[in-house]
């Protein structure tokens, strides 16, 4: 039996096996809503889960080109197809490399969901919401250490600042040495005005030992008495 080229296998899959953006989209909604209750209101169902996704190969470890996975399995995690077929070419079994399932070929789609958002996210990994919604890790990342970062102030700020607290400081010091003058000032005007009190007091004891001891004088000569 002549096998198929490898290029035409893969265009196969995109013509027949290929999940439309919108079909995959809904296909993820009813796996994280999981078995309902036909008689349950959808709308009113709520799921708080969220999936971690990895934009790389498990087996390559390369980003996947073509993710894939199959209609049997129930994780969201994707595969890369043309890795998975050039390593699977020839073996009589075919496995899922994420769960292990034995899987058909024909069981095998691509994921236009997943397709999508891997040619516009450049991390590698993403986390999928169960309204089929989508966050990259790498840019909560930076989110995360924004918010963890101290605010840097301008430089400009940094330098008003500075000369404000330089100048409240010299102002502080203006006032103390102010008052430390008129603290000296004081000290000074009470040490006059004890030597002020003294020398009047002195002045008036002479003034009155002068005015008693002339009061009486001798009319010849002249002397007090």
């Amino acid at each position: 039996m002549q096998s198929v080229p490898l290029d035409e296998l893969i265009e196969n899959f995109y013509q027949h096996h290929f999940l439309d953006k919108p079909t995959a989209e809904d296909k993820i909604r009813v796996s994280f809503l999981g078995d309902l209750n036909l008689n349950e209101d959808v709308d009113e169902l709520q799921s708080t889960e969220e999936v971690k996704i990895s934009l790389f190969d498990s087996l390559s470890l390369k980003k996947i080109a073509i993710p894939c996975r199959s209609y049997e399995c129930e994780h969201l995690q994707c595969f890369d197809l043309r890795y998975w077929l050039e390593r699977n070419y020839h073996e009589e079994h075919w496995k899922c490399p994420i769960c292990c399932k034995q899987l058909r070929l024909s069981q095998i789609y691509i994921d236009g969901y997943f397709e999508d958002l891997f040619k516009k996210v450049d991390g590698r990994e993403v986390i999928i919401l169960p309204d089929a919604s989508w966050k990259s890790i790498d840019v909560m990342k930076e989110e995360v250490n924004a918010l963890n970062v101290p605010h840097k102030q301008p430089k400009s700020d940094m330098k008003n600042k500075k000369i404000q607290s330089e100048t409240q400081m010299k102002s502080s010091k203006d006032k103390e040495n102010e008052i430390d003058h008129l603290k000296k000032e004081i000290k000074k005007q009470k040490e006059w005005k004890e030597i002020a009190r003294k020398m009047i007091k002195q002045r008036f004891v002479e003034k009155k030992y002068t005015s008693v001891s002339t009061k009486y004088k001798c009319l010849l000569c002249g002397s007090g008495y």
